[in-house]
């Protein structure tokens, strides 16, 4: 897809939009989880069969969940501020 007016294609932007009402539920209760009801995310090492905390964004889950490219979109939002910018200097002319 793309941008409407800057001509930029949009595939993980579009992805945020797309799943942005269940991203923000799901940040909601995991954040819940966390710092209301104390829980914590492990994952288990299997040589030492112990569970340890997974240092991990709300965030960085939502991106893997949703398979959203967290670089991929920065660029997308800095290829459009880049494309606005050229079209406004160019007005300006």
């Amino acid at each position: 897809m793309k941008c409407n007016n800057c001509g930029t294609k949009l595939n993980e932007l579009e992805k945020i939009k797309e799943v942005q009402n269940e991203s923000q539920v799901i940040g909601e209760f995991l954040d819940w989880l966390q710092n209301e009801q104390g829980f914590t995310i492990c994952e288990l090492n299997k040589k030492t069969e112990m569970y340890y905390p997974v240092s991990r964004s709300i965030q960085s889950f939502l991106e893997i969940y949703f398979h959203i490219d967290p670089v991929k979109a920065e660029a997308e939002r800095r290829q459009i501020l880049e494309d606005f910018r050229r079209r406004n200097a160019s007005n300006k002319h």
